[in-house]
């Protein structure tokens, strides 16, 4: 199982700090949540924070967009990403961009796009994408809000995408995910963690035992 670290609960002051902790626990990612305040009602920050991040780590990143119009900002964020290959931008299914033209301008870049579904939403939304996309992001939360408890019915749409998605596309699971219910994960490639890493003891023991190693 690869961790893709989630920074939305990290101690922002330190951030520089905090990343270098996930890097030394060998995280696989640094997943980052930018949050527009219209498409979730949150606003976490902006994506010069991403610019800054890719400046401080070698890990690749995996940028979650909750963005209700996620096509005006694609350009200037995979300009952040130095057009990195070996990470992930991912927009959400039910946004208000053309979801195809969305992806297409990320594969662009040479970035790997993903898509993202909310806990609620039908795996027919990915019928008219399948075939374009890196990663599906299955939600088990609802996007906008950390600490959330892992919805299971959520989790459970990952054996039906297993079954429909191309071989080399990746399935990531996003929300609530600790030590106790990562087990839960059937059919999943990589799992979003924040929380459950934020709030160990120790964070090279949890990535582990995250990791089943």
């Amino acid at each position: 199982m690869k961790i893709s670290a989630s920074i939305l609960d990290c101690d922002f002051l330190h951030l520089e700090n905090e990343i270098k902790r996930l890097e030394n626990a060998k995280v696989d990612y640094i997943h980052i949540d930018p949050m527009d305040g219209h498409f979730v009602p949150n606003i976490s920050f902006g994506i010069s924070m991403i610019r800054d991040i890719k400046k401080a780590t070698s890990l690749p990143l995996d940028v979650h967009l909750m963005f209700q119009y996620p096509s005006d900002f694609i350009d200037r964020i995979a300009e952040f990403m130095d057009y990195d290959n070996n990470s992930f931008i991912t927009i959400h299914s039910e946004c208000n961009s053309i979801v195809a033209e969305a992806l297409a301008k990320i594969k662009n870049y040479g970035i790997k796009a993903g898509i993202a579904l909310n806990p609620t939403t039908p795996i027919e939304k990915l019928n008219s994408v399948i075939n374009d996309v890196d990663l599906i992001l299955q939600m088990t939360v609802w996007p906008g809000y950390g600490k959330q408890k892992l919805i299971t019915e959520a989790l459970n749409k990952t054996k039906q995408i297993a079954k429909i998605k191309n071989a080399n596309t990746i399935i990531e699971v996003d929300g609530g995910i600790n030590e106790e219910n990562i087990s839960l994960l059937k059919d999943v490639d990589m799992a979003v963690v924040g929380s459950a890493l934020w709030k160990s003891n120790n964070l090279n023991k949890t990535v582990k035992l995250l990791k089943g190693e």
